[in-house]
């Protein structure tokens, strides 16, 4: 899996598996700073995955405002977006 994949994802499964990959054969080298940086990227990454979610519902919720708006001023539900 490719670092910008990783960051675009908040499947726990993927992040757990990648650290594997990564530190399997070297567990001699994981210590609690290397466990804050991996913890703290994977939450980063859920917020952004979340963020993006927002910001697409808050398209579509403007998009539908936007129509009712239209349907009132028609007067009419047959109006076509």
């Amino acid at each position: 899996m490719t670092a910008p994949e990783l960051l675009d994802t908040c499947n726990a499964k993927l992040w757990a598996e990648e650290f594997m990959r990564l530190f399997g054969e070297r567990r001699q080298d994981i210590d609690e700073g290397l466990m804050i940086g991996w913890f703290a990227n994977a939450m980063q990454a859920g917020e952004h995955h979340y963020r993006r979610k927002c910001d697409e519902l808050q398209e579509q919720v403007v998009a539908l405002q936007n129509r009712v708006e239209e349907i009132e001023r028609n007067g009419s539900s047959d109006a076509h977006a």
